[in-house]
């Protein structure tokens, strides 16, 4: 996701992390959760039908993209909805748009990056996870059973996140096998000292997450087994 938060380096990062922090305050994931519940559910509708018209395969990733499409449009431009997946289309379709005088906008599309990132990333996350509990249907099971107890026949809220351990354990693990991101670019802009290192300014360094990610040393032999209980361990 080159461009967006994990990928910026010192002022980009900086500006970005001021825009989007907002948007993870309390109370706004609050006021998100009736508009992203309304999309999952819409898309629900939508596996369901093509089930009842005889399909049995599904591009799962696919429909994931569209709900997260669907849920950042709502909650980016609630007052319009339709205008909102426009606007979204435009931003993440590297669209140009001309003035009336016929010149090219050139801005630093941090609204593109953003929404973009947001998007592709979020997509990934849940495209993973739902292979993963499919390919799983003993955690498929307990996972469902959690959430029918946890939300007790009421709407899933942001109130309901904190008690849905077993849920957190298998979207952590999804993240541990298969990281949107697998690697973070770093750029030193400064001197710097980090223990017995050395860091010049202008260095650039790559964290190899996904290399991280899957290192028997840390997480043991079974490093590329679908297990959610390892954080336990």
């Amino acid at each position: 996701m080159p461009g967006v938060l994990l990928m910026a380096n010192g002022n980009d990062w900086y500006h970005q992390r001021h825009i989007v922090a907002p948007a993870f305050m309390g109370d706004k994931l609050k006021s998100y959760a009736g508009y992203m519940v309304e999309s999952t559910k819409q898309m629900l509708q939508s596996l369901q039908n093509q089930i009842k018209l005889g399909q049995t395969e599904f591009e799962i990733d696919e429909y994931m993209t569209r709900l997260t499409a669907d849920i950042i449009s709502r909650t980016e431009f609630d007052s319009s909805y339709e205008m909102g997946k426009q606007i979204f289309h435009l931003l993440t379709g590297n669209k140009v748009i001309e003035n009336g005088g016929g010149e090219i906008i050139n801005g630093d599309y941090t609204e593109q990056k953003r929404l973009r990132g947001g998007h592709d990333t979020t997509a990934l996350l849940l495209t993973w996870t739902v292979m993963l509990l499919a390919s799983n249907p003993s955690w498929q099971d307990k996972v469902r059973a959690e959430i029918k107890q946890v939300c007790n026949g009421t709407s899933p809220s942001i109130d309901h996140l904190s008690k849905l351990t077993l849920l957190n354990m298998v979207i952590n693990e999804s993240l541990r096998l298969y990281p949107p991101a697998h690697v973070l670019p770093r750029m030193a802009f400064e001197d710097y000292k980090l223990g017995d290192l050395d860091i010049p300014k202008g260095l650039s360094i790559w964290i190899p997450v996904l290399v991280i990610h899957h290192s028997e040393e840390i997480w043991g032999k079974d490093v590329n087994e679908f297990n959610p209980e390892r954080e336990l361990l």
